[in-house]
């Protein structure tokens, strides 16, 4: 392979854009996402462009009411809520074999991916470019199923991957699991904020305020709902957390 001189003698500038442009790539690849199986597959990409039309389940308030604010929760939905995150929090403590070798072998096959870029990168800085790039660790079919249970599990939750199993798609059980525990005051809710930093002084239509009545209103209504279970949802959303940060935890020192 060819290499770029550069009038200043910084001959590897060209090949270390390319080599940034690379790594920038594959990162995002990595974060993209996936979609949720308990056949230890990977189903493609978690539900965006095609899969994000997925019907709502059915007897859950739909996405687009939770999202804008324009339903009240309902009893079928706090335990459906219930539901997931009980599963969840069991599947923690007592998880399959095929989630205890993605949170055991995951972190290695991340750590040997880092490797392999840091020496492409030293490799492409010396000049070698030939055999930095032959020398790129490609993880294989399985091995990227693996780091994909492992992001979901220990970023995401193993509520995503039960939620989905019901039929239920990502963006309903966000919706959900959000407005559920932001009644309850629960998970990243449960300490009361000021107004979320907006725009304090931003001039609102009539309909804007009008509409903003309106979520006001359900909010109200949706956190009076929920009481009769807001300790179990907030036990639940906390354990869910703390057991997940612990397999994150406990994974990464094994690295």
């Amino acid at each position: 392979m060819s290499t770029f001189p550069c009038p200043d003698g910084r001959r590897f500038r060209i090949a270390s854009g390319l080599l940034l442009f690379i790594l920038v790539m594959c990162a995002a690849c990595n974060s993209s996402g996936r979609a949720k199986t308990d056949s230890g597959t990977v189903a493609g990409t978690r539900q965006t462009a095609p899969n994000a039309a997925a019907s709502d389940l059915p007897g859950v308030t739909p996405a687009s009411d939770l999202l804008g604010g324009s339903a009240p929760l309902t009893s079928a939905d706090v335990q459906f809520y219930l539901r997931i995150m009980q599963a969840a929090v069991a599947r923690y403590q007592h998880p399959t074999a095929r989630d205890r070798a993605a949170l055991a072998q995951a972190p290695l096959i991340i750590g040997r991916e880092a490797a392999s870029a840091k020496r492409m990168a030293a490799g492409m800085k010396a000049g070698r470019y030939q055999q930095a790039m032959a020398g790129v660790y490609h993880p294989s079919p399985g091995e990227k199923a693996l780091k994909d249970r492992y992001g979901i599990l220990s970023m995401e939750g193993a509520d995503v991957l039960i939620a989905s199993r019901q039929h239920m798609p990502d963006r309903q059980w966000d919706a959900l699991k959000t407005t559920v525990e932001m009644a309850a005051h629960a998970g990243v809710f449960s300490v009361r904020g000021g107004n979320g930093g907006g725009e304090h002084n931003a001039v609102l239509t009539s309909e804007q305020i009008l509409h903003g009545k309106q979520q006001k209103a359900i909010m109200d209504k949706n956190e009076k709902f929920v009481a009769p279970w807001g300790g179990q949802i907030r036990q639940l959303a906390s354990q869910e957390t703390g057991a997940r940060m612990q397999d994150l935890r406990t994974s990464m020192s094994g690295r």
